[in-house]
């Protein structure tokens, strides 16, 4: 059982009670997630009576560090899994709070921008820097395609760094293929049967199976489905049949708290007697771990079915 959630400074208090959920930050959305230490999947990894408060799915995390008098650091930490190390990440809270406002402020205009045009060389060129060696490249290159205007002639490079090996890689996939819409799943590159992994070249599916299978992977590293709750935000968007993606949610719905807010959407987006009970249900199994944001996410997502069938 979860000890209380810890406090937080209160320009973090201020920023969940608002309503945020996600840090946009220049390397991807970073997303709440407060526990102590010892609550978290990071106990080994980080310092003594440090406060965990965002990870991205892929065995990162940002932290705080509390003296032992109780005072937190004003800094904001990050520890990378693949490098085994932590280092600062926000010289504070409160510059970490406004550079996420001007990310997504500036997303913003970006998605209302023209978009550029696109080639097969500049997608090779591309492709090439999502798997490039140097960090700093692959994180450029992915950030820069995110604010671009891509469409479906990118899928077939998605769906290769879908089947990537790396946690990281695999969402940053999952996530751009969720922006792709239905037409991913029934075009040519969608239906098309491709290895899931590298280390699975036996394994053959459509643009479905291989985001079903990739979200239902359990990562060595981690012990954990890491990319589940991305994938399944595909599934959902690219208009997964229905009675399928409740069998699929059914199937992961006790991986965490965390996840358990992404299966309820999924859920909701659905909004049938089934989806409804399976919710309920899944929501009575966990109340007893949640923390109180997540609780009243839980609750609010269960009330729109009732207001969704209120207003039929």
């Amino acid at each position: 059982m979860k000890t209380k959630q810890p406090a937080v400074p209160a320009e973090l208090r201020a920023f969940i009670d608002q309503g945020h959920t996600t840090f946009h930050c220049g390397d991807g959305d970073w997303d709440l997630r407060i526990e102590d230490r010892e609550d978290s999947d990071f106990k080994d990894d980080l310092p003594p009576k440090s406060i965990m408060i965002a990870e991205k799915g892929s065995g990162d995390c940002l932290f705080l560090k509390t003296s032992a008098g109780g005072k937190t650091d004003s800094r904001v930490f990050v520890y990378w899994h693949e490098e085994n190390r932590s280092e600062t990440f926000a010289k504070s809270i409160k510059a970490l709070i406004a550079a996420s406002a001007e990310n997504e402020k500036q997303a913003a205009k970006q998605s209302q921008a023209a978009p550029p045009a696109g080639s097969s060389k500049s997608l090779d060129k591309m492709e090439k820097e999502f798997f490039s060696a140097d960090g700093g490249t692959r994180m450029q290159a992915r950030c820069d395609f995110k604010a671009s205007k891509f469409g479906l002639e990118a899928l077939p490079m998605l769906r290769r760094a879908l089947a990537s090996g790396d946690v990281s890689t695999v969402i940053f996939a999952a996530e751009c293929i969720a922006q792709l819409g239905p037409d991913a799943a029934t075009c040519p590159a969608g239906q098309a049967s491709q290895p899931l992994a590298a280390e699975q070249e036996a394994a053959h599916g459509d643009l479905y199976t291989q985001l079903r299978m990739r979200g239902a992977q359990v990562w060595s590293y981690s012990g954990y489905a890491n990319c589940y709750s991305d994938c399944l935000k595909a599934l959902v968007n690219l208009k997964f049949e229905p009675e399928f993606l409740i069998e699929y949610v059914q199937m992961h719905v006790g991986l965490s708290t965390h996840d358990l807010i992404h299966s309820l959407k999924a859920l909701q987006s659905i909004g049938t007697l089934e989806a409804r009970d399976l919710a309920k249900r899944a929501v009575d199994f966990w109340l007893p771990e949640m923390n109180m944001s997540e609780a009243k996410k839980a609750k609010a997502i269960l009330d729109s079915f009732g207001a969704k069938k209120q207003k039929k």
